[in-house]
């Protein structure tokens, strides 16, 4: 995974890296994550194809980015899923 060197918005090199947003919610697994649905027009059972996501947070404007953790991996099950 590439890692930024400079934040998109103000170009500060204060990068933290490997931040994770977590969700509190009542109802929430926790870590965000980013997902693509195999079935999604189906009313349940809509398959989620899932995967991690990591944050960059800069330092300076507090701009956010995320990143699929194993974006090969990603692409190559929706792919899959949309060959279908």
């Amino acid at each position: 995974m590439i890692k930024p060197t400079c934040c998109q918005i103000c170009e500060s090199e204060k990068i933290i890296s490997n931040a994770h947003i977590v969700d509190q919610s009542h109802y929430s697994m926790g870590i965000h994550k980013a997902v693509v649905y195999r079935n999604p027009h189906a009313m349940i059972f809509k398959d989620p194809i899932k995967a991690n996501t990591t944050a960059y947070v800069c330092g300076e404007c507090g701009h956010i980015e995320f990143r699929v953790n194993d974006p090969q991996k990603f692409y190559s099950q929706v792919i899959e899923a949309r060959g279908r």
